[in-house]
């Protein structure tokens, strides 16, 4: 769990422990987030003992005695236990608490509350209708005269209306005439009809049926049902004729569409056949049916069948492939199928299976329903899916297909209705899942990420929808239906846009699309109904910092939120400079900051130092105030040991520099590392390299405690074969840290013979790397570097860093400045790890792609040298690559699902130069503040556009866009007199170093360091 960096931003967010979110017109909690309760039980009796001992909180009947568990989910996070209140045995509509238990803790989580206040003067009702008599008058009312589509459903229910209860019969009626799957409130004491809902949930809008414009014969209610049961046990008894043997078939299909395959927009509905051609693309179909020689589509996790009109029946072929064009139904069919298919697979490898599951079963799907309209809509009634193929078929496009399916996933998790922000919000989320599909191909993420339906869509059959409409805004005094018109656009851009925008943002910087659906998944789980987006939104936060407590994502998604008034903006953000040292040794120091956003930032500068007896306090505390591209040099007051900590109400960019003049022959060390964020700082912090040459190299390390307590932690060494030599560990290692203490050590002995953390002089595996865990929160950094007793002097600074995934981590190995650039690639996994390298050359060209297994816990190194091979792993007798031209090699990407530790080094064959950076991965803005030297920028995934924009002392003095392919890079040179204080980079899914040599012979490198996603003020 993050502690004193997370708590000083989640000041801002609604969702914190202890505040809840209210039920502002009865006085009730509508939300809690882990509140406090301690207890030894466990699962259900937890949450039972939590309810009857805040019946009085809620306002239930005593010791909740009127609640009900009605249904229990398991998620990856926690088991919910949804509670339906009751009154005289009837369940209370829509009034229900769900307490979300965490699976590991066994605290609680959450709890969602839509319970009504308890009144025991509750008077009872005289019951005068039935179920059949409230379904003929939900009958007549609608004046049905088509089909059913699901059985009709009646229920004896309480419906709270202004603080009073009235006894209801709810019925449920899916009919093709008038079509819709319509919800009837029916009174069951007097037997007028209150409301009437359909809850077929569509792509568009639909306009409002006029039940009395039909005046025709009403169809007769029971010889329909019986048609029903009928056609039902029809489709029963094929299903049963097919022998149950799964196949592999193949299908032509569009993935997902081809404006988007084609990066082409001008694509209509009678464009001439021959120009999709280039877009079809062949993909298997999994676990399809075969029966004595018939393929059909029906298997695991979807089936095409026909429910609604026209009465078609689905394709089926003798050899597995349906290879068919648009304007075929078989084409139709194999698009349904292969993306339905392939999305719930999808969820399966996010962890929804088995009792996690959603949607886990064969769903229905009509691929030529809505009779032929051009919509397409989800039925909760009957759990179906049926598309329409009005001007162009709406499941040409992948993103009507996972739309729909979404309305059936966010059913499957939370069967919340329509009321309070659902309606918008549902249909956000089925235009985020739709958008998050598309971008898991390269041409989705580069082509139009923002549209969706981008072929159903934007073009003369509808307008579609977009995901980056920033001028809507949410008020918290109204709801949000769907398909809504309001100020700027449509409601359910208000809910698609910030959450897609994270999304865009989190994968922009590299990190994997999987982990935002999973936050946006589990969050759905234990919400109930009624959600406003302002608590559905605090979920969405919440649920990140559980699952990924050491990423941006919480903190991204919660100014996405701010960006549209869901939430409020973070207001806080802190950044270390983790060592300064002491004023009287030859180290010195140099802390600089810029603000890169457009408003002034207001600083709090704090510096703690050490008394003689190493205890860390505060000793000093500054305000300042940053104006909008300025640089700040902080010089911190003291002459001990000490480390400072900047605390900003908006995202910063800052390094810490420090330098030792060893002497005019010698040279200089020097080391600059970009200040400790969020990101960098956490419960568990690796140290990725001891160098094995302990004649020449010096190791040591930072680790800063800062916490206003003590904090406990814990070593673990690790050898270069991965066995743990923890038993080399100095006795003398402290277990905690005091209150915002610093400690300083060698890792291997000193130079001069200074104890070290560990001594494995006598062992014959030497410590490969380290690894330091704690209660609360820990930031630090590894410095080494040449041994100055040899006549050498460089040193090295790598910031430690958590336990983070990313899609790719690309690796500067160039040879500017220097004569070698080297690299590490750790696996601190306890399972081996594969890792996809490529080698890119400075013209973008793809100069090799090999995939290398890391064992467990172990580390590989790849070495460039100036007029020698290429190679990786060093050191190996059998290379996996080795390449001649070292020269032109500019870029190594890695890929893994592993979280890698990568750090590169570079320097001179003379040993008079070393620097090196631990690499950070992509980013979509960075900032070096006093740049000199070269710039480098690297291009990764898809091509994209650069903007580089230089600050002299707060003023912008340029502004320039390049354009990348990508695997391309390019350099800019700055010169030490250019009067430059600031360099911003802004794009996406690129990296940054800045590569400085002085004349002092001292090298510098500055990896590009990730500014926190601040859309409402960055540059």
């Amino acid at each position: 769990m993050k502690h004193v960096l997370l708590a000083l931003w989640l000041c801002a967010a609604s969702a914190v422990a202890g505040q809840p979110l209210m039920n502002p017109e009865i006085g009730t909690p509508r939300m809690l987030f882990h509140p406090e309760f301690q207890s030894a039980l466990k699962g259900e009796e937890l949450a039972r003992a939590y309810l009857a001992s805040h019946w009085q909180t809620f306002k239930l009947s005593p010791n909740a005695e009127n609640l009900t568990l009605v249904r229990v989910q398991e998620s990856l996070l926690a088991k919910h236990y949804t509670f339906q209140q009751m009154v005289r045995g009837l369940e209370v509509e829509e009034a229900t608490i769900i307490v979300s238990v965490d699976l590991e803790t066994q605290r609680i989580n959450r709890v969602s509350n839509t319970a009504v206040p308890y009144t025991a003067e509750h008077r009872e009702h005289k019951l005068a209708l039935s179920a059949d008599d409230a379904q003929d008058v939900a009958w007549q009312h609608l004046r049905v005269h088509g089909e059913l589509l699901a059985m009709p459903q009646s229920k004896l229910v309480y419906r709270a209306v202004d603080g009073k209860l009235k006894l209801i019969r709810r019925v449920t009626i899916a009919t093709d005439a008038p079509f819709g799957d319509w919800s009837i409130a029916v009174d069951a004491v007097n037997g007028k009809v209150l409301d009437v809902e359909d809850r077929m949930i569509s792509v568009d809008h639909r306009e409002p049926v006029r039940f009395s414009d039909y005046t025709g014969p009403v169809a007769d209610r029971l010889v329909a049902v019986e048609d029903y049961q009928a056609r039902r046990d029809v489709m029963r008894k094929q299903r049963e004729a097919l022998a149950e043997k799964r196949a592999t078939g193949r299908a032509t299909i569009f993935d997902p569409d081809p404006v988007t395959v084609l990066l082409n927009d001008t694509l209509e509905d009678f464009t001439s056949a021959d120009v999709f051609e280039p877009a079809y693309q062949e993909r298997e179909l999994l676990d399809i049916t075969e029966s004595g020689g018939t393929f059909s589509l029906v298997g695991p996790w979807v089936q095409v069948v026909d429910i609604e009109s026209p009465a078609v029946s689905p394709s089926t072929t003798t050899d597995g492939f349906w290879n068919f064009r648009r304007g075929d139904l078989g084409f139709n069919d194999a698009m349904t199928y292969y993306h339905v298919d392939v999305n719930q697979r999808y969820m399966q490898s996010l962890g929804y299976k088995d009792t996690k599951g959603i949607q886990f079963g064969s769903i229905e799907v009509d691929a030529n329903g809505q009779f032929g309209a051009d919509n397409s809509a989800f039925s909760p009634s009957g759990n179906f899916l049926t598309f329409g193929h009005g001007c162009v078929d709406d499941n040409e496009d992948a993103d009507v297909i996972i739309h729909e399916y979404g309305h059936a996933i966010q059913w499957s998790i939370n069967n919340w209705g329509s009321s309070g922000d659902m309606g918008a919000m549902g249909e956000g989320f089925g235009d985020y899942w739709a958008g998050s599909w598309s971008i898991r191909t390269d041409p989705g993420l580069f082509f139009n990420p923002n549209r969706v339906f981008t072929w159903d869509g934007h073009n003369a059959c509808w307008d579609g929808r977009i995901m980056n409409n920033f001028q809507v805004q949410y008020a918290s005094t109204r709801t949000y239906t769907a398909h809504q018109r309001i100020t700027g656009g449509i409601s359910d851009e208000l809910w698609s846009t910030p959450t897609f925008q994270t999304l865009l943002e989190l994968v922009y910087q590299g990190i994997p699309r999987e982990e935002v659906d999973t936050i946006i998944l589990e969050s759905m789980f234990g919400l109930g109904s009624g959600i406003r987006m302002s608590q559905w939104a605090s979920a969405i936060v919440s649920t990140a910092r559980q699952l990924y407590p050491d990423g941006p994502h919480a903190r991204v998604f919660q100014n996405a939120f701010a960006r549209h008034g869901i939430m409020d903006q973070i207001s806080s953000y802190q950044y270390l400079a983790t060592h300064v040292p002491p004023a009287s040794g030859s180290w010195a120091n140099e802390i600089t900051v810029t603000n890169p956003n457009t408003t002034t930032a207001n600083l709090t500068v704090v510096t703690y130092e050490s008394d003689d007896a190493g205890n860390f306090s505060q000793s000093n505390q500054d305000s300042q105030t940053l104006a909008a591209g300025q640089t700040l040099a902080i010089v911190p007051p003291g002459t001990n040991q000490r480390w400072v900590s900047v605390t900003s109400d908006q995202p910063l960019s800052g390094t810490n520099t420090f330098t030792r003049m060893v002497d005019s022959t010698v040279g200089r060390e020097k080391a600059s590392l970009p200040l400790s964020g969020a990101d960098e700082s956490a419960t568990s912090l690796i140290l990725p390299h001891v160098p094995a040459d302990r004649d020449q190299f010096w190791s040591g390390f930072v680790l800063v405690n800062p916490n206003a307590s003590a904090n406990n932690i814990k070593i673990d060494l690790f050898g270069d074969d991965g066995s743990n030599l923890n038993a080399l560990l100095n006795a003398s290692a402290p277990t905690s840290l005091s209150a915002n203490q610093k400690w300083v050590s060698f890792l291997a002995e000193g130079p001069s013979g200074e104890t070290g953390l560990f001594d494995d002089s006598a062992s014959a595996v030497k410590v490969s790397w380290v690894r330091i865990t704690a209660d609360a929160d820990i930031a630090g950094f590894q410095l080494y570097g040449y041994r100055t007793d040899r006549g050498e002097a460089a040193a090295s600074g790598i910031i430690a860093t958590p336990d983070q995934r990313r899609d790719m981590w690309p690796l500067r190995v160039s040879l500017t400045e220097a004569d070698w650039t080297g690299f590490s690639i750790l696996n601190p996994t306890d399972a081996s790890a594969d890792v996809f390298l490529r080698v890119y050359g400075k013209s973008g060209s793809l100069m090799a792609e090999e995939t290398v297994s890391i064992p467990a816990q172990q580390k590989m190194l790849g070495l460039n040298i100036l007029n020698a091979p290429f190679v990786f792993p060093f050191g190996s007798s059998n290379p996996i690559i080795s390449l001649n031209d070292s020269s032109n090699i500019q870029t190594v990407v890695a890929s893994s699902t592993a979280p890698l530790r990568i750090f590169g080094l570079t320097g001179d064959t003379g040993n008079t130069r070393l620097d090196g950076s631990a690499v950070l991965g992509l980013t979509t803005r960075t900032s070096f503040t006093n740049p000199v030297g070269k710039l480098e920028i690297f291009k990764a995934r898809i091509q994209g556009t650069v903007t580089v924009k230089t600050f002299v002392n707060g003023s912008e003095t340029s502004s320039t866009n390049y354009d990348l392919q990508a695997g391309h890079s390019m350099s800019l040179d700055y010169a030490a007199d250019s009067g430059i204080t600031s360099v911003t980079v802004q794009g996406n899914l690129f990296t940054a170093a800045l590569i400085y040599q002085d004349s002092e012979r001292s090298l510098t490198v500055v990896e590009g360091k990730q500014v926190e996603y601040n859309p409402a003020n960055q540059n």
